[in-house]
């Protein structure tokens, strides 16, 4: 009877010792899946506010971005780091900062659509520009009465015109314009402490 007891006693004391290093590997695991995703989300949220400096030093004497620069300018959201992590995060973060992370991811989600939408129009433009001078050259060429296609090539390629809407262009340059930056924020220096960043950058 006595040593029944005792390995009972050794099997429970077995049973709770798992159990507690589970408990304690649960936690472990959760504490760097949240330093991770802090990590990720943080680096993501500086790289914004480079993204916006990047896109008004590209601004042009005129006030406005060329269709080059916004063309050169890489998608800066591949992946949303945000919304990937967010379930990670939450409860070490006020309603706050939460609403501002949303609010800046929504704007960047918001300034990708409208910069893509502006490269559609620029891609479009220039297709049917290209399209209609090969279609008058062919004219000419069966036809030499009509002009000279090589004169007719050096005008088109000078014309500046694009058919487009302002819409998207006016959204874009107004979400670079009302973007807040998140470097020297409570909310960026929370998710650093969060992260495996060691030091203030």
């Amino acid at each position: 009877m006595c040593d029944w007891t005792i390995i009972g006693l050794i099997f429970d004391a077995i049973v709770a010792g798992v159990s507690v290093f589970a408990i304690i590997q649960y936690k472990l695991n959760r504490y760097h899946l949240r330093k991770s995703a802090a990590t990720v989300v943080y680096n993501q949220l500086k790289s914004f506010d480079e993204y916006i400096d990047t896109i008004k030093s590209s601004y042009g004497n005129n006030g406005e971005i060329s269709d080059y620069h916004l063309f050169v300018l890489n998608s800066i959201l591949a992946e949303n780091h945000w919304a990937d992590n967010k379930h990670l995060l939450v409860e070490k973060l006020t309603q706050d900062d939460i609403t501002l992370i949303d609010k800046t991811y929504a704007t960047i989600e918001s300034l990708e659509f409208a910069r893509n939408r502006i490269l559609g129009a620029f891609t479009a433009t220039s297709d049917a520009k290209s399209y209609a001078l090969q279609f008058q050259s062919i004219q000419m060429l069966a036809n030499p009465a009509l002009g000279d296609p090589y004169l007719l090539s050096d005008n088109f390629n000078k014309l500046g015109v694009a058919f487009e809407s302002n819409i998207p262009r006016h959204a874009f340059k107004t979400m670079v314009e009302n973007y807040d930056c998140m470097l020297g924020t409570p909310t960026l220096e929370k998710l650093r402490r969060m992260s495996y960043q060691n030091k203030k950058n």
